[in-house]
């Protein structure tokens, strides 16, 4: 049985949304008068290692700065002497310029923001994600066991960091997915894991951003994306579409990403699996890459 509270919030969230299909007005504001508020936005790659192994993952992350608090995903493929397999955790942000934050060759600035992992893989565990101000700049993940104290995981590579102003009081809806591939196209075969995060805010304004890794045709790859649009389909459907980021792989070629809620309507806001598709390139008989395989949905439901 679903709460009322839960149910209001997912309905709250199902309006909200319902603006990526609608291309009339506001859902709604909030009485108060909206300021602005800038909000940070970390996506890059990372390969790296640690006491659960070696690999790379795929990582975005957003933190509201006048507020203190934030979220993230992370997709990946981490291996140990057992084998390789899938990591993909959801973690929440609540510090900014943590103490053990890797210190990371800035030209124009780091950003580093600290928090907890909420769902998934490593749950409980402590999350520091930390960035240099602009586009393809270095960037990082640690993931600390905090009792006794082990690094899980530590991963450096390469992504982009953005501020964006949202307003003040503007109820935000993000739609945070974890997903991994496998698939073939022009590019060859093998596997692509993804990380996205959707936010789209009652005034209207939509942020969709993204980050993959994985190996084609035995060659590493890894990239950050930024969405233009984003849908929602029948069948509790959401597709996105954007372009790659120009230093990494597959650059400037579209993307275009579809998840599919296994249980719709949705009954909880937590981890939720879905189905993925995946793929780059605009040519839907011949793709650059073009992958199916399983995902976790998150949905956080807040006001700025």
């Amino acid at each position: 049985m679903v709460s009322d509270k839960t149910a209001v919030k997912i309905l709250s969230v199902t309006l909200v949304l319902g603006m990526f299909a609608s291309p009339f007005g506001l859902v709604g504001t909030a009485s108060a008068t909206l300021t602005r508020s800038n909000q940070s936005v970390l996506a890059f790659q990372a390969s790296g290692s640690g006491l659960a192994g070696s690999g790379s993952v795929a990582v975005v992350s957003f933190f509201s700065l006048s507020r203190s608090t934030g979220g993230g995903v992370l997709s990946g493929d981490i291996g140990n002497i057992i084998g390789h397999e899938w990591a993909e955790l959801f973690f929440s942000l609540t510090v900014t310029g943590p103490a053990n934050a890797p210190i990371l060759p800035c030209p124009s600035g780091e950003v580093s923001y600290g928090g907890e992992v909420t769902s998934g893989s490593f749950l409980g565990d402590q999350v520091i994600v930390a960035s240099c101000v602009g586009s393809g700049v270095p960037a990082a993940i640690l993931i600390r066991q905090p009792t006794p104290d082990e690094l899980l995981f530590s991963g450096s590579g390469t992504g982009s960091s953005t501020l964006v102003q949202v307003q003040q009081g503007v109820h935000a809806s993000e739609v945070l997915a974890a997903g991994s591939t496998s698939g073939s196209g022009t590019a060859g075969s093998g596997g692509i894991q993804t990380a996205e995060i959707d936010e789209v805010l009652s005034d209207g304004s939509l942020l969709v951003e993204g980050a993959f890794t994985g190996t084609v045709s035995l060659a590493q790859l890894g990239n950050t994306w930024a969405g233009n649009k984003a849908v929602i389909q029948p069948g509790c459907t959401l597709a996105t579409s954007g372009v790659a980021d120009s230093f990494g792989s597959f650059s400037h070629q579209p993307i275009a990403s579809s998840y599919t809620l296994t249980n719709c309507p949705p009954t909880t806001l937590a981890e939720q699996p879905a189905s993925l598709v995946w793929q780059v390139g605009s040519d839907k008989i011949f793709p650059i890459y073009f992958g199916t395989g399983t995902a976790a949905i998150e949905i956080a439901h807040e006001g700025f």
